[in-house]
This record gives structure tokens, sequence and C-alpha cells, in this order.
């Protein structure tokens, strides 16, 4: 059975979505989200890549916390 966190998948794919339409990000920094997102979508949900659920969690974390700074530096 695999494991991993619902909260932490959905907030970085809304991140990612955030990404996607603002525009003070460039394209470097939509395509590291877009990466780290579905790599962290392929890690959990695809048998053949069996690893540590830290592994992908650390990757969705890595998003939810760089858009978490981002708005909270434009505030």
């Amino acid at each position: 059975m695999t494991f991993f966190f619902w909260i932490p998948l959905g907030l970085s794919v809304g991140a990612t979505a955030f990404v996607l339409v603002n525009d003070d990000f460039g394209k470097i920094a939509k395509a590291f989200v877009v990466a780290l997102t579905l790599g962290a979508i392929l890690l959990i949900f695809v048998p053949a890549l069996r690893v540590h659920f830290l592994v992908p969690l650390a990757m969705q974390l890595i998003v939810c916390f760089w858009v978490a700074l981002y708005l909270r530096l434009e505030r």
C-alpha cells in the first residue's frame, strides 16, 4: 500500500496552478514547479517508481513553501 498525504498534494497542485497563471514567475520557475509537482505525483502513483514516501512529500513541500514565501513577501 502506498502511503501519502492528501493535504500537501492538494496544496502543491494548487500552488502549481497559482504559479502558472501568475505573471511574476518566469518560464524557468514555472517549469521547475511543474516538474516538481508532476514528479511527486508520478513517484506516488506509479508502482514501478517505488520510493520512500518522504521523497514526494519533500517535493510537494518545496512547492508549497516557495509559494507561501512568495505570498508573504508580496504583502
